[in-house]
């Protein structure tokens, strides 16, 4: 069914135990202050934009947690592509080699609306993926002001759109819940 709002939403792309056990990774690892674009397009860390704590990885470094995210992004990238054919008729693109996962303490999140091309270092985007891998209850989900849609958090569940003004977004606020969400982009291959 075509859904006018170009976002589309898998549930259960990843299982319960795997978010379970990406969650259990990330916690062992050594996490950074969430970073983001600032002036000029340098990437800094400004806790009233976005207060995350952040892992990045990388799809060509095929450890457990990259093969677990890329094997979903090739299973479902297929049905949007089903829903939205002229996605096809793009120069080449595929699932951007970096990604990021993120986790926001209580009170944390992305606070500032933004899109995901805003030009400069980001120009080649041309979808957003997430992957929440946690439910929480509390709010926490993720706010498309052009849609007045608010996307729950809900383990397992990923969610794409596309990185462009058409798709200003931030985060919902939870403030008694940690939320952890994989993230990342589409972008043009040239």
């Amino acid at each position: 069914m075509f859904n006018p709002n170009f976002i589309e939403i898998y549930d259960n792309a990843l299982t319960s135990y795997h978010c379970k056990e990406v969650i259990r990774w990330v916690e062992t690892q050594s996490l950074t202050r969430g970073r983001c674009a600032g002036d000029n397009n340098q990437t800094v860390v400004n806790l009233k934009v976005k207060d995350s704590w952040d892992i990045f990885g990388k799809f060509s470094k095929k450890n457990y947690v990259d093969l677990l995210i890329k094997d979903v992004l090739n299973k479902y990238t297929p049905f949007y592509l089903e829903t939205y054919p002229s996605v096809k008729l793009m120069e080449s693109w595929d699932v951007d080699d970096d990604y990021n996962i993120q986790k926001y303490d209580p009170c944390g999140g992305y606070h500032a609306l933004h899109h995901e091309n805003e030009g400069g270092q980001v120009v080649r985007r041309v979808m957003a993926w997430m992957i929440y891998l946690n439910t929480v209850t509390d709010k926490g989900g993720t706010y498309f002001s052009y849609y007045n849609k608010t996307i729950k958090a809900k383990e397992g569940r990923l969610v794409i759109w596309p990185a462009y003004f058409t798709h200003p977004h931030k985060g919902v606020v939870s403030k008694t819940q940690t939320k952890y969400i994989a993230t990342g982009w589409y972008n043009f291959v040239n």
